[in-house]
């Protein structure tokens, strides 16, 4: 019989700082008039709940027969366009006006 195990790793500091950083563009954003807050947590909402093993996650295979799975990928992404938005909103457009 093979025997195999599986770790699923998610580190409780750095997903809250993630979801902390999410949250604040989130509400600064949705100030912004015309901004498509309803379509963009939907976006999210699809993220965190198709979170999944494969190219949104990383899965490391150890020598001893063990997988670790880091299910954070998507959401890094996720606040890394919702951080880059913000400024962009924030600190760009009010100069080019």
């Amino acid at each position: 019989m093979l025997k195999a195990s599986l770790h699923i790793e998610v580190y409780a500091s750095e997903t809250l700082a993630l979801l902390e950083s999410i949250r604040a563009d989130l509400e600064s954003l949705k100030k912004l008039p015309e901004f498509p807050i309803e379509q963009v947590l939907n976006l999210g909402d699809s993220i965190v709940t198709q979170l999944s093993v494969g190219a949104g996650c990383t899965a490391i295979v150890a020598g001893d027969d063990r997988i670790f799975i880091k299910p954070v990928r998507m959401l890094e992404i996720f606040a890394s366009t919702l951080g880059a938005l913000n400024l962009y909103a924030h600190a760009v457009l009010p100069q080019q006006s």
